[in-house]
């Protein structure tokens, strides 16, 4: 009985410990999240770029026409900011409009960036500029 009551005690000590790390502000960006908005302007492609964000930093996703992921890292995501390292994605080809946006959107998670949640939207912003926007995914 001790011994269960202890395996509990240090889950809950474990658990704690990864929001303290994460500062539990890098929760609050974790989801499935569809593209509404880049640069100012909606994509304009039959299926919108997508990102996943897990708590852990870990990025993944579609990004117009292939699919991709990374690592931010943690202490800054759980900051409000999203520094990633490389990016690996598969290589397929598109359209030359899905593939512009697709180059675009890597590009914009390869810079440094600041997140922050307003109502139900993902934002993604540079130097204080909302560059992206992006809604919960279904």
């Amino acid at each position: 009985m001790r011994a269960l009551l202890l395996g509990v005690v240090l889950c809950v000590l474990a658990v704690s410990a990864c929001r303290a790390a994460d500062g539990g502000k890098g929760a609050k960006a974790a989801g499935n999240w569809r593209l509404v908005e880049l640069d100012g302007a909606a994509p304009a492609l039959a299926r919108a770029p997508e990102l996943q964000i897990e708590v852990d930093g870990t990025l993944r996703g579609f990004a117009g026409v292939n699919r991709f992921s990374g690592q931010a890292e943690l202490e800054a995501f759980g900051q409000g900011e999203i520094r990633s390292g490389p990016m690996i994605a598969t290589r397929m080809a598109g359209s030359p409009e899905a593939m512009e946006l697709e180059a675009r959107f890597l590009a914009l998670l390869a810079a440094p960036l600041e997140w922050r949640r307003r109502g139900g939207e993902l934002q993604l912003l540079q130097d204080g500029s909302v560059k992206a926007r992006f809604v919960a995914a279904e």
